[in-house]
């Protein structure tokens, strides 16, 4: 399952109830789609905005950015510009700005380029930072960051999102 919001695109596609009102998602007041608790996602998402999660998630999302709200349980792998976890994830984000808040859980491997653990955070897992690069300018459009290999599961939702993001441009210019 792909979820995906590619707003240059045209045709966005998103989850069900996201960004309208009485759905388990809405858009807040600064674009940015909320996933509420009851909401259970398993699958790949995309999106250029930002996105902020209080149920759980089994999968890859690649967004501007992520939020993983307390009490969220996450497991999988995050790409985005920043991101932020409050309540517990495992796996992989790999992020320009990443985030610990306090009273979070975080169990696997952190790419990043700056890194806030706070007071009362744990973390168990392994570190890696990139240093200034240009490909940080905008990984939610290419998926890429030089020298970081994207895990199996990653790979292949990228390559989902890729292909679903052709058939939007041809249904767009076509239809």
């Amino acid at each position: 399952m792909a979820f995906s919001d590619r707003s240059q695109r045209g045709s966005p596609a998103s989850a069900p109830g996201a960004g309208k009102a009485g759905g388990s998602g809405q858009a807040d007041a600064a674009g940015r789609t909320v996933l509420q608790r009851e909401l259970r996602i398993t699958g790949s998402i995309l999106t250029d905005g930002e996105i902020e999660f209080h149920g759980e998630v089994d999968g890859v999302v690649c967004a501007k950015g992520v939020t993983i709200g307390s009490g969220a349980r996450f497991k999988g792998e995050i790409i985005a510009e920043n991101a932020t976890i409050a309540g517990h994830a495992a796996g992989r984000i790999t992020a320009r700005k990443i985030r610990l808040a306090e009273g979070s859980e975080f169990e696997g491997d952190l790419i990043y380029q700056r890194l806030a653990i706070e007071e009362g955070a744990e973390f168990d897992g392994n570190v890696m930072r990139k240093k200034e690069d240009s490909a940080w300018v905008d990984i939610t459009k290419t998926f890429e960051i030089p020298g970081v290999e994207l895990t199996p599961d990653a790979a292949r939702a990228v390559q989902a999102l890729r292909e679903e993001a052709k058939d939007l441009a041809v249904e767009t210019s076509s239809g």
